[in-house]
């Protein structure tokens, strides 16, 4: 019996041929980047139409090389007139992308041209909506940037689409997560804001204590805010 093909609608169609298109005049400077050719990603960094161009996630060659580490390189892009405030798909942007890396000199360099440290994602997709840099930094367990974004404005308090503060991610006990903890305690935090569990951060302390051990998170809120260390013996 002789098996029909699947009939692709119009709109399948159109998506497919703009995704080879996309392929097909990508910048030569993203498959250098993925092939660790940084001698031609430098000769190519000289031409604008480079700088700007964005790959098939609407990364710009400026994020990547944030995103992977290469800050001299990233520093010359921004230098050459890469964008500040590009935002991809996804909606990452570049100060975003500097925090997920921990990048404290691409995140200054960021901030001194006027960068807004609470610039939020906005991801079409709902996995990461409203998260801000300080959240990214807090996630990823990065004291030295969140310092940097604490001293630069950024909002403490400010939440994103699971109502969840940059406080909330610093919650696993690591010494990374305290020391991000310390940080963000000291800029006087809001402690009572409920996550979408309805859970907060002195939740997240006392589970800690009771189920790891780890009583450090205890301790550090109650050093800063007194006023809630009886609360946080309970």
């Amino acid at each position: 019996m002789a098996h029909s093909r699947p009939t692709l609608n119009p709109m399948e169609i159109l998506q497919a041929l703009a995704s080879a298109w996309n392929k097909l005049t990508l910048s030569p400077i993203f498959a250098a980047m993925q092939r660790g050719d940084m001698q031609s990603v430098e000769s190519l960094v000289q031409r604008r139409k480079h700088l700007i161009a964005t790959d098939e996630w609407g990364f710009t060659a400026f994020m990547i090389a944030t995103r992977d580490g290469h800050t001299d390189l990233a520093l010359k892009m921004l230098e050459l007139g890469a964008s500040e405030r590009h935002v991809s798909k996804a909606g990452a942007t570049p100060l975003g992308v500097a925090a997920m890396a921990g990048d404290t000199r691409v995140g200054k360099a960021l901030l001194e041209r006027g960068v807004d440290p609470n610039t939020a994602e906005t991801d079409p997709d709902g996995a990461y909506v409203s998260m801000t840099p300080l959240m990214w930094a807090s996630n990823r367990r990065h004291p030295q940037f969140a310092e940097l974004l604490s001293k630069a404005g950024a909002d403490v308090n400010r939440v994103n689409g699971q109502n969840q503060t940059a406080l909330m991610f610093a919650d696993d006990g690591t010494p990374d997560s305290n020391a991000v903890l310390e940080i963000l305690l000291r800029a006087r935090p809001n402690l009572q804001i409920s996550d979408w569990r309805g859970r907060t951060i002195i939740d997240e302390a006392k589970a800690r204590a009771k189920n790891s051990g780890r009583n450090e998170m205890r301790h550090l809120i109650a050093q800063h805010y007194p006023e809630f260390a009886n609360e946080m013996q309970a």
